[in-house]
């Protein structure tokens, strides 16, 4: 299968923003759980380079991958097709469930250009709503929240936050990403087991008792996360490689179960990477909106925030997750783990990455980091 830019694009920032935030937690001396989608992102970059124009778009699209706004359309289209691939299944029992959801919501003094919302809802599928943002702001922070938490099954609970919508927000895009599947061997939690856990800072704790693919990524050292993102930040083909898996039959496997909520201000990643101009006086975006009065005015648009916010729940029964899982019992489960003497074990009582793609196109829907899997949510 040959490898689009786009998709070596999205790999290298899908790993140069999980290079960040674990250089951030580590920075400030945490052992958390995080978790993003480069699906919800890339979709909302997307999406933004529809309305852009000159150096923006152009800069835009170079993050994305992209020579042109025909290749965005494609893009788009191969997006959508994922997030569209399991519509037919109603229940977890008929297979993967993925609901992925787009939203846009404009200040009502003007109006959103025929041009976008034809895109907008055409490719994207996407609500475009009218709100109050310079008399009812948080009216409109509850009304983009409600539709969050319902395009996650009330997985995030919210997304805007007291103070985020002022005055001057004349546009807020949100977009949601919500998939929940079971394992193909389900795992018999009679067979769960306490084991101690491995933390970073070298402390123990005491465990509790078509086509989409989770993926885990186990360093041989307790230590060896950083430099496993480093290795993976290298090659920007890596995470869109077959692995070659096959059925194995394990002498010892364990897998932590694990929750996590993890939210945040993805613009700042992003500019840091190059991303800055749809950020600053200079973004060329007159293609989203227009003044009703004066529908010849150019309106002066730029982005404030990119909020991201994810969920994930893995457990013995499968997987839960939402974006804006024993010893001494051997199974056969497909794996990636470097070759060992045999019958090989698969002991995941350190910190390690995960992820969840769709195969056939190599997507990244989700991507994370259990450091510690005992935390609580809030």
């Amino acid at each position: 299968m040959e490898i689009s830019s786009s998709k070596r694009s999205c790999n290298q920032f899908t790993m140069d923003i999980a290079k960040n935030i674990l250089e951030r937690e580590a920075k400030n001396g945490s052992d958390s759980n995080w978790v993003f989608s480069p699906l919800s992102l890339q979709s909302n970059l997307a999406l933004l380079a529809v309305g852009a124009s000159g150096f923006t778009l152009n800069q835009t699209l170079w993050f994305l991958g992209l020579k042109n706004v025909e290749e965005l359309h494609s893009l788009s289209s191969e997006i959508m097709s994922v997030a569209s691939s399991t519509e037919q299944n109603q229940t977890i029992e008929e297979g993967p469930l993925l609901h992925f959801a787009n939203g846009v919501w404009i200040d009502k003094r003007y109006s959103v250009s025929p041009s976008f919302a034809e895109i907008a809802k055409g490719i994207y599928k996407a609500e475009v709503n009218s709100a109050d943002f310079l008399t009812k702001a948080e009216e409109a922070a509850t009304e983009i929240n409600t539709w969050v938490e319902n395009a996650t099954k009330g997985l995030i609970k919210s997304i805007v936050q007291r103070g985020n919508l002022t005055k001057s927000t004349l546009l807020v895009k949100a977009n949601a990403l919500y998939f929940k599947a079971a394992w193909e061997t389900i795992f018999n939690t009679f067979l769960t087991r306490d084991k101690k856990i491995f933390l970073p800072n070298g402390e123990t704790l005491q465990g509790e008792s078509k086509q989409f693919s989770m993926y885990f990524f186990l360093p041989d050292k307790n230590n060896g996360l950083s430099d496993l993102v480093d290795k993976i930040c290298s090659n920007p083909f890596y995470l869109t490689e077959s692995f070659n898996l096959k059925v194995t039959e394990l002498d010892k496997f364990w897998m932590p179960k694990f929750q996590i909520s993890y939210g945040f201000e993805a613009s700042n990643i992003l500019k840091k990477l190059g991303l800055d101009l749809p950020f600053s006086m200079m973004a060329e975006l007159k293609n989203i909106t227009k003044n009703v009065d004066f529908p010849h005015e150019v309106i002066p648009l730029k982005v404030s925030h990119i909020v991201h916010k994810a969920y994930i729940e893995v457990s013995e029964g499968g997987t839960e997750a939402a974006a804006a899982t024993e010893e001494d019992d051997s199974m056969e489960f497909s794996m990636y783990s470097p070759p060992r003497p045999p019958p090989p074990s698969f002991v995941a009582d350190h910190p390690f990455l995960f992820m969840i793609r769709e195969d056939s196109s190599r997507t990244l829907l989700f991507i994370g980091v259990v450091q510690n899997p005992l935390l609580v949510i809030d």
